[in-house]
């Protein structure tokens, strides 16, 4: 079926493919860190005999296609019931170590990773910097999944810290520099690790959604560099 899947994108004479590799707080590929999807294994966590994403990269090769991995860097889940979670899931072992500092927010959309937390953004960037030194791959792409809300109960400890260390800056302006300060740590690690990858992101088409909603500050990241390479509005 891959072999199909690829020979098909040459046949339209398309170059690139993006791949999913994250949904959620898990992985399509074999991963250390996030449990197998259950989109790919059936339960998440489940144990498969082969690597998914290996399949996929022999076939893209046989075809001369380019693959860039994919990712939903803080989303966890669109239920709110976090049973339904792996015990390997790490948003579920935080959930069950007791998630004092709230770095899991469990909404009425689902569950999140807090885009305030920077444990947060290590562990996001540490299961890309493993995808990058197990696969060939030419680059990394996040979608649009930044702040799940504009409720300000979400990060109300970290923002409630940041004030009372002399922070100035209103929730707003704030919330989008944790934003940027995730985009800045994921394009240096990318760049670190292999300078030819490219770091790309699907915003909101909306501009003004972005700011006020996700506070994703996409034209700070379209005028200066270290933020992306590529932007691909949806």
């Amino acid at each position: 079926q891959t072999d199909k899947m690829f020979k098909t994108i040459k046949d339209c004479g398309l170059n690139t493919a993006f791949v999913h590799l994250r949904a959620f707080s898990d992985a399509f590929y074999k991963s250390d860190i996030y449990p197998y999807s259950a989109y790919i294994a059936g339960t998440e966590g489940a144990s498969l005999s082969f690597d998914p994403f290996e399949v996929m990269l022999e076939s893209s090769k046989k075809y001369g296609i380019s693959v860039h991995g994919w990712i939903n860097p803080f989303r966890v889940s669109t239920k709110k019931d976090p049973s339904l979670l792996s015990a390997r899931n790490p948003a579920k072992k935080i959930l069950d170590s007791g998630n004092e500092d709230g770095a899991i927010c469990i909404l009425s959309n689902g569950i999140y990773y807090n885009p305030a937390c920077t444990s947060n953004h290590k562990l996001i960037i540490d299961g890309v910097r493993e995808i990058i030194s197990k696969y060939d791959i030419d680059g990394i792409h996040i979608d649009d999944y930044f702040y799940p809300s504009t409720s300000q109960s979400i990060d109300k400890i970290q923002y409630s810290q940041y004030k009372a260390d002399g922070g100035t800056l209103s929730l707003s302006q704030w919330r989008e520099n944790c934003v940027n300060a995730f985009v800045s740590a994921l394009w240096s690690a990318v760049k670190t690790a292999d300078s030819s990858l490219t770091v790309s992101i699907s915003p909101a088409a909306k501009l003004e959604k972005n700011k006020s909603e996700l506070y994703a500050d996409c034209e700070l990241w379209l005028s200066r560099s270290g933020y992306a390479d590529l932007i691909i509005p949806q």
